[in-house]
């Protein structure tokens, strides 16, 4: 409002004796402040609540010059019919977004408005000129220290072909090739590593991980007098590798993945974890049940783990869900025949689709059968801890069985995982070896929620492997529904959570957001709040 206020009292004077109003924002499209002389637009304006105090966000009114330019972060005039709701059609409205010089965060919109009939061309080059007026005051009311940060980021910045940051303890400023690699952990990391070089007042060579690279960094105290700033980080990006560099890689960073478990992928610390938990009772010939969500490797597991442990030959897969004309007691015998068979590896799958005396009867027949005397026995079940008949069956397994219980983390919460096993998948499915993803296009990847898991990217994998010409996956070749769900920054674990627990929700719904919200317990404005600062465009969202 400060350094708003100069120039909207010299915009207000421009306009005099023409029938236009000002309107002032938020970054939440609540109007702070509104100036009309003219009587009739007035009037008109007081009817649709465009006055001090009223939301105008798209959600509540549709398209319109202050929602849009919120919504789309750029300078937007909509005229008359194109306005959503009836009652504002009789307007035309130029808004543009006011940013913060430091911080980028939006600020405001400042919005010229007319009747319809009076609209002209003026408009919008007359808001954009005010913001960018308020912008340079807002720079100006900046302290010293920010300044001097800005000035020396800039400086940085021009013509660098390497990362460069500019951090102190309230402001960050990346350019495009930091911003690329850099999330919200990496950003704590960097002040904690700038205050030791700040301190100790000298240069600081550090190499650290960031995002999933290995980079070369420099940290430099910036000073302004005899005053420390804040610091500056030049980043050395790794330059991408040759083809001939790629595939010597695969070979020797791949090969201890692929030995882990039959020829599984995977690099994270929790799959490394659980394979070598599932190698270790499976070497001992011990009953595991695998539990996790649908489309998280269960089944693949299970057959990687009679691969390395079990007899040559296919193992013995029944499924929980039974086949047609099937009863409890034939379904109990073909499991009853085959623990008789003591050599190779009895999979159980869907063991949550068995009812309750099936599973009952299946602990008591593995229970009753000697361990030396049976195969090796895995059985799956989609976990469902909103179900505690369910849970129940589960416990059957493993405290009256002797069942290892093991539990498969979503792909979401292993983001380390996607990388290899997008291109794992790729490389199944890919009419030529040498097809990749590009950098760009791993790292959308990684910020994808994944409700299905690992099925779901290998789908997407197969799905662009027969539809991209090119031998890079780029990230405009992925689906326009892909991109859509895709958040605009990277989400901390318990964002990812939250937006799995949405996506979840609207998929149910069909994507009527009024049900999604009631299913979440929320008010619908509190679901697109959340929607928004996740980062999910709502309007693109396919379900």
């Amino acid at each position: 409002m400060r350094a708003s206020q100069p120039v909207i009292d010299c915009l207000i004077e421009r306009l005099h004796g023409t029938p236009t109003s000002v309107l002032l924002t938020d970054g939440g499209a609540r109007i702070l402040r509104r100036d009309v002389a003219e009587f009739d637009l007035r009037r008109r304006l007081d009817s649709v609540n465009a006055e001090r105090g009223f939301y105008y966000l798209e959600e509540y009114t549709g398209t319109n010059g202050l929602g849009t330019a919120v919504e789309e972060r750029r300078p937007v005039q909509i005229t008359g019919p194109e306005h959503f709701c009836g009652p504002l059609e009789q307007f035309t409205c130029a808004g543009v977004p006011i940013f913060h010089p430091l911080t980028g965060h939006l600020e405001g919109v400042i919005d010229v408005t007319c009747r319809f009939l009076d609209t002209n061309e003026r408009l919008l080059p007359i808001a954009v000129e005010a913001a960018a007026e308020i912008e340079e005051r807002l720079f100006l009311q900046c302290t010293r220290r920010e300044q001097a940060l800005l000035r020396a980021f800039l400086r940085a910045s021009k013509g660098a072909r390497s990362g460069i940051v500019a951090l102190n303890d309230q402001v960050l400023l990346s350019n495009a090739l930091a911003a690329r690699i850099l999330n919200q952990t990496d950003q704590t990391a960097l002040w904690e590593y700038a205050v030791h070089a700040i301190k100790a007042g000298r240069d600081k060579a550090l190499t650290l991980t960031l995002g999933d690279l290995e980079v070369n960094t420099a940290f430099h105290p910036m000073r302004e007098g005899d005053e420390v700033v804040g610091a500056l980080v030049e980043i050395d990006l790794p330059r991408r590798p040759t083809a001939a560099e790629r595939s010597r890689s695969q070979e020797v960073a791949g090969a201890p993945l692929r030995r882990a478990v039959g020829g599984l992928v995977g690099e994270s610390a929790s799959w490394i974890r659980l394979c070598g938990l599932a190698s270790w009772y499976a070497s001992r010939g011990l009953p595991l049940l695998l539990l996790g969500e649908r489309g998280v490797g269960k089944l693949a597991l299970a057959k990687g783990l009679h691969a390395d442990f079990g007899d040559p030959g296919e193992p013995t897969v029944i499924e929980g869900a039974m086949s047609a004309g099937e009863d409890n007691a034939r379904w109990l015998g073909r499991v009853r025949r085959r623990l008789a068979q003591p050599r190779g590896t009895l999979i159980v799958t869907h063991v949550e689709l068995l009812p309750a005396a099936v599973v009952e009867a299946l602990a008591g027949l593995l229970a009753g059968t000697p361990a030396d005397r049976r195969p090796f026995v895995v059985a799956t079940a989609v976990e469902t801890p909103d179900q505690p008949e369910t849970e129940h069956r589960y416990d059957l397994l493993a405290q009256h069985a002797g069942l290892a219980r093991i539990e498969l983390p979503p792909l979401r919460e292993r983001l380390e995982d996607i990388r290899p096993l997008a291109q794992h998948f790729l490389e199944r499915h890919a009419p030529r070896p040498t097809m990749r993803f590009s950098p760009e296009a791993v790292q959308a990847l990684g910020r994808l929620n994944w409700s299905g898991n690992a099925r779901e990217l290998e789908t997407l994998a197969q799905q662009l492997a027969a539809t991209v010409p090119g031998a890079v996956i780029e990230l405009d070749d992925l689906p326009q529904d892909v991109r859509a769900r895709l958040p605009r920054r990277s989400l901390t674990r318990f964002e990812q959570s939250e937006l799995h627990a949405i996506l979840g929700a609207l998929r149910e719904t069909g994507g009527n957001k009024k049900e999604a919200a009631r299913h979440l317990g929320l008010a619908r404005s509190t679901l697109y709040r959340k929607l928004r600062a996740l980062g999910i465009d709502q309007t693109r969202l396919l379900f």
